[in-house]
């Protein structure tokens, strides 16, 4: 079943989905995306950015999505708004 939520109704939800795509950026986007792959579900993180995570060092960075994509956070970058839903996957 596909549900639109907003951050709060997300973690009000009653039940772990078992796919999730968050939409949007920053640190409240990550630890969602954490707690909820911890859970179980599939996440994947879709914005506009060019980079997760843009204002930390290069060497860094890379560090930090090798472990999300250890623990199975996919991203999608560089996604226009008005194209998104037609780009995500079911």
């Amino acid at each position: 079943m596909k549900r639109v939520l907003s951050s709060i109704g997300a973690l009000s939800l009653g039940e772990i989905p078992t796919k999730a795509i968050i939409v949007g950026y920053g640190h409240s986007i990550i630890e969602m995306s954490l707690m909820w792959n911890h859970l179980g579900s599939k996440v994947i993180v879709v914005d506009s950015v060019i980079h997760v995570a843009p204002n930390m060092d290069c060497e860094f960075r890379k560090m930090f999505l090798a472990i999300l994509a250890k623990k199975g956070i996919s991203f999608m970058l560089k996604k226009k708004w008005l194209k998104l839903i037609e780009q995500l996957p079911v």
